[in-house]
């Protein structure tokens, strides 16, 4: 009755409804190998200034990194003879928050890189001098760090402008460039992660939980929001399965 009451005090009614509560869960989509193939294939201007984004979504199809990850990997978080890759909390890694970045949720985690991986990360050419920006703003400066990806550009060091490479810190724009001209204007760039994901799940025999600690999430996590359902893949599946072979004279 107060709840209706209020509605005659001429409160807002909208302020009644309550919402339901926000998902976060990914949508259920996966990329088809052609398509990704067509993503790796569009041609992109290769120079120091523009956003490496074939680098960067090669990461993240080799790995199924985040997108976090990725922006903030540097070469020391690798043992690229081991095969080796430490996604772990580095407090003097430059952020547009401060200084210092951690993993989601704070969850480490060391993967075993695939060969593909390795001879990715091993083609891409290193910098001999990167600095990444600390915060955002006025009171924002420059730090020495190795990230993996970076661009050129001018930046105050010592008190004059230099022309210097440093980190990536988005790279929403030359995402949505790219999958524009490869014709994939619903593609997300999780949805490179999630195909990872599957791929790892269908081709390999890792476990559920083993590719959620994989690529960094819970089990539960990894089974409802990256595990996507694909009718071709279960057809086929189905297809392979013969019930007479498990269950004798069920067809007599």
């Amino acid at each position: 009755m107060a709840e209706v009451a209020g509605l005659l005090d001429s409160k807002n009614p909208v302020s009644l409804v309550k919402k339901p509560p926000r998902r976060s869960k990914v949508r259920d989509h996966l990329v088809k190998q052609g398509e990704v193939g067509r993503l790796i294939s569009v041609p992109v201007e290769n120079h120091p200034t523009k956003i490496p984004i074939k680098p960067l979504i090669g990461l993240i199809l080799t790995t199924g990194c985040r997108r976090s990850e990725a922006i903030h990997a540097e070469w020391d978080d690798f043992d690229l003879e081991k095969g080796l890759w430490f996604i772990r909390h580095k407090p003097e890694c430059p952020t547009r928050d401060g200084l210092g970045w951690s993993p989601k949720w704070g969850k480490e985690r060391c993967i075993k890189l695939l060969p593909e991986a390795i001879s990715f990360l091993k083609n891409l050419p290193k910098k001999p001098e990167v600095y990444g920006q600390v915060g955002i703003g006025k009171n924002a400066y420059w730090k020495r760090a190795n990230f993996v990806f970076t661009i050129q550009k001018k930046i105050m060091i010592e008190g004059r402008l230099q022309e210097k490479f440093v980190g990536v810190r988005d790279f929403r724009t030359a995402w949505n460039s790219l999958r524009q001209k490869a014709g994939l204007p619903d593609l997300q760039v999780k949805d490179l992660r999630t195909f990872f994901n599957w791929l790892l799940g269908t081709k390999s025999d890792l476990s559920n939980k083993e590719l959620g600690c994989y690529i960094g999430n819970s089990e539960r996590v990894n089974l409802e929001h990256y595990t996507p359902v694909n009718l071709e893949s279960s057809s086929e599946k189905l297809g392979r399965l013969s019930l007479s072979q498990w269950i004798p004279g069920l067809t007599q």
